[in-house]
C-alpha cells in the first residue's frame, strides 16, 4: 500500500537532512514525500532526492511549490 507523507522542517541543516534521510526510507518504501520549509532551504539545492517534492513557507504566507531538485 502506497502512501504520502508531508515532512515539515525549518530550512537549516540541522532539520534539512534528517527529513531527507526520513524522506529517503519511505521513497524506498514506495511512499510519496513532500517536503514543507521555508526560504532557508534553497541553501542545499542538492540534498533533496529527485521524486521528492519540495515547498517553500516565505513570510506566514500560504506554501506554493517552488521547485523540485536536480538529483
Amino acid at each position: 500500500m502506497s502512501m504520502s507523507f508531508v515532512l515539515a522542517a525549518g530550512g537549516t541543516g540541522g532539520h534539512v537532512f534528517p527529513a531527507e534521510a526520513l524522506a529517503a526510507e519511505l521513497l524506498g518504501r514506495g511512499s510519496s514525500v513532500h517536503l514543507l520549509s521555508d526560504g532557508r532551504v534553497d541553501a542545499f539545492p542538492d540534498a533533496f532526492l529527485g521524486s521528492m517534492s519540495i515547498a517553500c513557507v516565505r513570510g506566514g504566507s500560504a506554501a506554493a511549490p517552488v521547485r523540485r531538485s536536480k538529483r
